[in-house]
């Protein structure tokens, strides 16, 4: 073990962070101030009068993912020695994270192209491109639940690498692999029985935590040199 590695640990927290930071202002303060899913009026008087706000959620969800790429990077550098098969299974999931997340932001983009300059859509009128805006803004959110299927399965095998690790509190470990399975139980509850919706709370608030937690822990911390030696001496 050498310092290397422990500055691998507080760089990934860093991209976490930044993880978090870029996809909260996305999906919070851009989509969730814009976007209004019981009117289709509403909401594109909004992304248009608020049209570079709207835009830059685009561009910071894409910064998002980067930053999970680089976090991924980090990650591999510190795990492999741990796990490989482990360490590979979550550089996947995170690949087809990523990939799916920036290819569904297309939706996202559509509404503009919509509401914009409409020339070429002269036979539709306001109301039905209004409408169409906001269609595209719920098969973002639709999209963006597909890919947390693997932006939570990816949180399983980092669970087993932080405990395998020697490195980490347990505690750590065992909340990331639950947290795991909060962002599978959203989907199936989502896509098959969208009414209880608040059954996903829990399991998100543990991912959650579990995310906050790992981020911060290597941010402070970095990891513990002498368990990790110890475990992988």
């Amino acid at each position: 073990m050498n310092t290397l590695t422990k500055q691998n640990a507080r760089m990934a927290g860093a991209w976490y962070l930044a993880i978090i930071i870029f996809g909260v202002y996305a999906e919070f303060l851009v989509r969730g101030s814009l976007i209004d899913h019981s009117s289709a009026q509403l909401t594109a008087e909004n992304i248009m009068g608020n049209e570079l706000l709207f835009r830059s959620g685009i561009v910071s969800d894409v910064i998002c993912q980067l930053c999970h790429l680089f976090l991924i990077f980090h990650f591999y550098k510190m795990f492999s020695p741990v796990n490989k098969s482990q360490t590979l299974f979550m550089v996947s999931c995170v690949i087809i994270s990523v990939g799916m997340t920036i290819l569904n932001l297309m939706h996202h983009f559509m509404p503009l192209i919509l509401l914009g300059d409409t020339s070429f859509l002269s036979s539709l009128s306001a109301g039905q491109l209004q409408d169409l805006g906001l269609l595209f803004m719920k098969l973002h959110g639709y999209g963006y639940g597909i890919a947390g299927v693997f932006f939570g399965l990816w949180l399983y095998p980092l669970g087993v690498l932080v405990n395998q690790s020697g490195a980490f509190p347990k505690i750590l470990g065992w909340l990331l692999k639950l947290g795991c399975f909060g962002y599978l139980i959203e989907f199936i509850v989502v896509f098959l029985v969208p009414d209880l919706n608040w059954i996903t709370y829990p399991g998100l608030l543990i991912a959650l935590i579990a995310e906050f937690g790992f981020c911060f822990y290597l941010l402070i911390a970095g990891l513990n040199h002498k368990d990790y030696e110890l475990a992988h001496s």
